[in-house]
C-alpha cells in the first residue's frame, strides 16, 4: 500500500500521458472494447438519474474525465459538480461545453463541497484507481443528502479481463503496488459489504457490458440478486445503484 500523496502523483503520471485516449473515448469510430463499455457505462448512468430525479437535483461526478456525462446532464437541466485531477482533461472538458457546471480541479476531498449537498454521487471508472476504497466509499456517502443515491461502476474481479482473479492474485504477489494501476476490483458480494460498511444501502445493479437492454436501475430492489449475480459472473464490469440511509430507515 502506497500512502494518499504518492498515489496521487502516480495517478496524474498514468492518466496525464492517456489525455489523447481519453479524450476519443467517446468519438473514436469503430469504438473498442473499452470505450463501448464507457459508452454504455455513461448511457446506463443519465438514464437512472432522469428515471428518478427531476431537473434541478444536485449532481456530484467523480473522475469526470472529458466532462461528456457532466456536461450532458447539466445540458438536461441538473446542478452538477465534476471532480477532475487532471489538468489537461479539465480544460479540454470546459472547451468543449458551454453547459453550466461546476468544475473543479483536483484530487475528491471533503472540502468539495458541504457535507450532504448532493442528491446523486457518480463514480464511474473511479474507485478502482483509489488506494483506500472504503475510505472512499465513506468521503461519497457524506457528500450525499439522507436517501442519496450512489452510482458505482466497478470492474468485476473474475471477469476474463482479469483472468478470472488470477491476474489480481499474481500481482499483488509479485509487483511492488505503484506498478498496479488499477488497485482495486470487486465481487458483488464484496463490494455490498463494502457498501454496507460505509452507510450505504445496495438496491440495484447490473453487468456490463450485458447490463438488461440499458433499463434504468431501479431504487425499489425488485431484483432476483442471487440469480443476477450467476447470470453474468465473468462480466467485465458491473453497475450499480446504492443508497444512504434516511431518518425513516433507524426509526424505531
Amino acid at each position: 500500500m502506497v500512502t494518499d500523496r504518492r498515489r496521487l502523483e502516480l495517478l496524474k503520471k498514468y492518466f496525464g500521458q492517456r489525455v489523447a485516449e481519453i479524450l476519443s473515448t467517446y468519438s473514436a469510430e469503430p469504438p473498442d472494447d473499452r470505450q463501448l463499455l464507457a459508452r454504455e457505462r455513461l448511457k446506463l448512468a443519465v438514464s437512472t438519474v432522469c428515471s428518478h430525479y427531476p431537473e434541478g437535483a444536485s449532481i456530484l461526478d467523480l473522475g469526470s474525465g472529458c466532462g461528456l456525462g457532466a456536461a450532458t446532464l447539466a445540458e438536461l437541466g441538473y446542478e452538477v459538480t465534476a471532480v477532475e485531477l487532471i489538468p489537461e482533461l479539465l480544460e479540454e472538458a470546459k472547451s468543449r461545453t458551454e453547459s453550466r457546471v461546476n468544475w473543479v480541479e483536483g484530487p475528491f476531498h471533503d472540502r468539495v463541497a458541504k457535507k450532504a449537498s448532493f442528491d446523486v454521487v457518480l463514480s464511474l471508472g473511479f474507485l478502482e484507481y483509489q488506494e483506500r476504497a472504503g475510505k472512499e466509499l465513506v468521503k461519497m456517502r457524506r457528500m450525499l443528502k439522507p436517501g442519496g443515491v450512489l452510482l458505482l461502476s466497478v470492474p468485476n474481479t473474475i471477469s476474463a479481463n482479469f483472468k478470472f482473479g488470477l491476474d489480481r492474485a499474481f500481482y499483488r504477489l509479485t509487483r511492488e503496488p505503484e506498478n498496479i494501476p488499477v488497485r482495486h476490483s470487486f465481487t458483488p458480494e464484496r463490494l455490498q459489504r463494502l457498501l454496507g460498511m460505509a452507510g450505504f444501502i445496495l438496491n440495484d445493479y447490473v453487468w456490463l457490458p450485458h447490463g438488461e437492454g440499458g433499463k434504468p436501475l431501479s431504487l425499489e430492489r425488485g431484483r432476483d440478486f442471487w440469480e443476477h449475480r450467476v447470470r453474468w459472473r465473468t462480466a467485465p464490469e458491473f453497475f450499480s445503484l446504492s443508497r444512504t440511509y434516511r431518518p425513516e430507515d433507524t426509526a424505531v
